[in-house]
């Protein structure tokens, strides 16, 4: 019942957040793909999510999976992308302190970026 609780919390926050990239991009029909940086661990549930996103919005979610900090590294490095998901608070805590992170949104286990 948890789990399925918080794939739900998990659904609902990723279709609010990329609902709102498509309005403040200016329109659905934006041809540039959104970029996610997600943790690695929860890749089938996002995988799922997105495809159901691109379905829908008619957006492509170009999607790239590894360890949080892996993650964290590479837009240090100056990688692009819209959303980042990390599996631990303390590397949300990182992006914030180095200005990486402009909206934070989520529950206490999932955690979402805006870059």
């Amino acid at each position: 019942m948890r789990r399925t609780k918080l794939t739900f919390l998990f659904l609902a926050a990723f279709l609010i957040i990329c609902s709102g990239l498509l309005i403040f991009r200016g329109s659905s029909s934006h041809k540039d793909p959104l970029i996610m940086y997600c943790a690695m661990g929860i890749k089938a549930p996002v995988e799922a999510i997105a495809a159901a996103f691109e379905e829908e919005h008619g957006v492509l979610v170009e999607l790239q999976f590894e360890g949080s900090g892996t993650l964290l590294g590479k837009i240090e490095a100056g990688a692009l992308g819209d959303l980042y998901l990390a599996a631990d608070q303390s590397y949300i805590e990182m992006a914030q302190e180095k200005g990486l992170a402009t909206i934070v949104v989520g529950e206490p286990t999932v955690h979402w970026y805006l870059m």
